[in-house]
């Protein structure tokens, strides 16, 4: 098979935009992450499953940057997400992404992932997450 799209990783993978910036949540295994910059343009394409060249072509047209810094940089982002188990590489048919011209374009910001863990235990505790978990009994001393 050959790889054409991308696409999200796992269905227990969240994600929010917060003042741009994004956080992104693997319910299965209790990691968060934080990205911005180029990484919020990468997750918002192949998180529906857009081409590699689309995401690409797509986030040169938002930033004031060349295509080279652009496809080095996505390059990085994209593996940086696929290490993490946030997206991976598909065979499907890639989706076909008609974006229009950003409003302005913006000053380069290279793209950024951070990865926390301080709060696995609490949220792999969490049932909430799982709907078809009870709620766990309390323990009776």
């Amino acid at each position: 098979m050959t790889f054409v799209a991308y696409e999200v990783a796992d269905k227990n993978i969240i994600s929010k935009l917060f003042d741009n910036e994004l956080t992104l949540i693997n319910l299965a295994n209790g990691q968060y992450f934080a990205a911005g910059g180029s990484a919020v343009d990468f997750w918002e394409l192949a998180a529906v499953g857009a081409a590699p060249e689309t995401v690409v072509e797509a986030i040169v047209t938002r930033y004031d940057a060349s295509a080279d810094v652009v496809r080095a940089d996505i390059d990085r982002v994209a593996e940086l997400f696929i290490q993490n188990g946030l997206i991976k590489t598909a065979a499907a048919k890639a989706i076909n992404i008609n974006l229009p011209p950003p409003a302005a374009v913006k000053p380069w910001k290279a793209g950024w992932l951070e990865v926390y863990g301080d709060m696995k235990d609490l949220l792999l505790l969490d049932p909430i997450h799982d709907v078809e978990q009870e709620w766990p009994e309390a323990k009776k001393d």
